[in-house]
C-alpha cells in the first residue's frame, strides 16, 4: 500500500496556498478597478453637477438681469446706465460679484432700439472660476412697446358705465376717423380691479375684463365682428385682466417760456411751456404748431365752443397738476390723430377728468392716478386710461389701435430665450466700447 510521503503533501498544500493567494489578489485587483471607475464616475458626475449647478446660478443672474433692463425701459429711468449711439442703446454692467470658492461674477446689460418696438435686451452673466476659465451663459428678450393709453378704456379701480346707447369700438386713424367702414373690435374696456357695473344699453365692440370677479350687468353687451350687438359674447369677458400702469414722469421744466392761457386765444410754436391754469371759452382758441409741451399747474378748462387745433404734422403734450374739465361744444383736436395730442394727469392725487355736454376730442389720456367722468354724448377717439372711471349718457369711446404697438398688443414680453450657439451671441462688451470710442 502506497503511502504519500511528507515532502509531496507540503508540495500540495503549498499549491494550493499559491491558487489562492493569487485568486485573491486578482480579486482585489478587480475589485481596486471597480473602485477606482466608480469613483472616477462619481467625480465626473459631481463636476457635471457643479458645472451644471453653476450653469443655471449664471441663467438665474442673466434672466435677473434681464428684468433689470425691462423696469429700466418700462418705468424710463436710466439711473446708472450709460447712453449710446444718440440716446438709442442703453448699457450697464457690474463686476467682481464674490461668489465664494475663489469665483467672482460679471455681468453685462445692453438694452437697444429704446424706442423701438419691440426692443432687444441683452443679459450676459460670466463667472471666473478659480482654475481661471471663463463660463457664460446669454439671454435674449424682446420687449413690445405700447403707448401708455393702449387698450382704450382702462382703469386701475372701480369702473361703471349706465348708458343710453353708450358705444366702445376701435378704428385705424390711418385710414380716417372712425365709420361704419373703419370700425374694428379692437377695444379693451376692463379694469385691473374687481369692479365693474355696465347697464342701460351699453354696448362694446371688442373686449370686456376685470381683474378679478365678474362684471355686474343689465342690457349691456360684448361682441365682435359677425355678431349681433344684443348678442352677449362671454368668450370676450375675462376675469383676469392685468395691465402696466407705469408712473408718470415729469419733463425737465428747466428754461421753459412761461405763458397766458386765461380766457384768451394764442398761438404756441415749438418749445417747452409752463401756465398757471388754462381757462378757454366760446371764441378762444389754442393753436398748436411743432412740438409743444405744455405744464400746467392749476385746472384745465375748455367749454362752450372753444376749440384746440393742431397743425399737421404738431404734437402737443399737456401734464396737468390738477383737475381737466371739458364742457359744452369744446372741440379738442377733433378729427385729429390721438397720438398728437397726449394729456399726462396723476400717479395719485384722485384729480377730476370730467367731460360733459357734446365735447369731441382725439386724444391719448393717461391718468393712472384721477377720476374720470363723462356724461351727455361725449366723443372721445383715442385712449383713456384712469384709476376710476363713471359714465353715463350717450358717450362714445373709439380706440385708435395705432397707439398700440405694431403688432397691436400692450406693452410685454413677447420672446425671451437663452442664446446658446456662439454665432446668435454677441459681445455686449465690444459693442459697448465701440459705440463709445470716437
Amino acid at each position: 500500500m502506497f503511502s504519500p510521503s511528507s515532502d509531496s503533501l507540503a508540495c500540495k498544500h503549498d499549491a494550493r496556498s499559491g491558487s489562492a493567494l493569487l485568486t485573491a489578489l486578482i480579486f482585489i485587483v478587480l475589485l481596486t478597478l471597480i473602485c477606482i471607475s466608480f469613483m472616477r464616475l462619481a467625480i465626473q458626475e459631481r463636476m457635471m453637477a457643479t458645472r451644471l449647478q453653476e450653469g443655471f446660478s449664471l441663467l438665474n443672474i442673466a434672466e435677473g438681469a434681464a428684468e433689470e433692463g425691462i423696469h429700466a425701459l418700462k418705468n424710463d429711468d436710466w439711473t446708472g446706465w450709460t447712453k449710446l449711439n444718440a440716446d438709442a442703446d442703453a448699457y450697464k454692467s457690474r463686476t467682481t460679484v464674490d461668489l465664494g470658492s475663489g469665483r467672482t461674477n460679471t455681468y453685462h446689460i445692453l438694452v437697444k432700439g429704446i424706442d423701438s418696438s419691440p426692443t432687444e435686451i441683452y443679459a450676459e452673466a460670466l463667472a471666473t472660476v478659480a482654475s481661471g476659465n471663463v463660463l457664460s451663459k446669454m439671454i435674449k428678450v424682446e420687449y413690445l412697446i405700447g403707448e401708455a393709453g393702449d387698450g382704450g378704456l382702462i382703469t386701475k379701480g372701480k369702473m361703471e358705465l349706465s348708458g343710453g346707447e353708450m358705444y366702445f369700438d376701435a378704428y385705424d386713424s390711418d385710414v380716417g376717423v372712425p365709420s361704419s367702414t373703419n370700425w374694428l373690435d379692437e377695444i379693451t374696456v376692463a379694469t385691473t380691479g374687481n369692479e365693474f357695473k355696465m347697464n342701460s344699453d351699453v354696448f362694446i365692440y371688442g373686449e370686456a375684463g376685470t381683474g378679478s370677479g365678474r362684471i355686474e350687468r343689465d342690457k349691456a353687451y360684448v361682441y365682435g365682428e359677425g355678431d349681433s350687438k344684443t348678442s352677449h359674447q362671454s368668450d370676450r369677458v375675462a376675469n383676469d385682466f392685468s395691465h402696466d400702469f407705469p408712473q408718470v414722469v415729469q419733463p425737465s421744466w428747466s428754461g421753459a417760456t412761461s405763458t397766458d392761457l386765461d380766457s384768451t386765444s394764442k398761438t404756441l410754436t415749438g418749445g417747452t411751456y409752463t401756465a398757471d391754469k388754462i381757462n378757454l371759452s366760446d371764441g378762444h382758441a389754442l393753436k398748436i404748431e411743432g412740438h409743444v409741451i405744455l405744464r400746467v399747474q392749476e385746472d384745465i378748462s375748455i367749454s362752450g365752443g372753444a376749440v384746440v387745433e393742431l397743425a399737421d404734422g404738431a404734437v402737443l403734450e399737456i401734464h396737468a397738476g390738477k383737475g381737466l374739465n371739458l364742457s359744452g361744444q369744446a372741440e379738442v383736436n377733433k378729427g385729429g390723430d390721438p397720438a398728437a395730442l397726449k394729456i399726462w394727469g396723476s400717479n395719485n392725487s384722485n384729480n377730476d377728468l370730467t367731460m360733459s355736454g357734446q365735447v369731441q376730442i382725439a386724444a391719448d389720456i393717461y391718468a393712472p392716478g384721477d377720476k374720470a367722468t363723462m356724461s351727455g354724448q361725449v366723443d372721445l377717439s383715442g385712449s383713456l386710461v384712469t384709476n376710476e372711471a363713471y359714465l353715463s349718457g350717450q358717450v362714445k369711446i373709439h380706440y385708435d389701435v395705432r397707439l398700440g404697438n405694431p403688432s397691436g398688443g400692450s406693452n410685454g414680453v413677447s420672446e425671451w430665450f437663452e442664446l446658446v450657439e456662439s454665432t446668435d451671441k454677441i459681445s455686449l462688451d465690444a459693442y459697448y466700447r465701440s459705440s463709445t470710442s470716437g
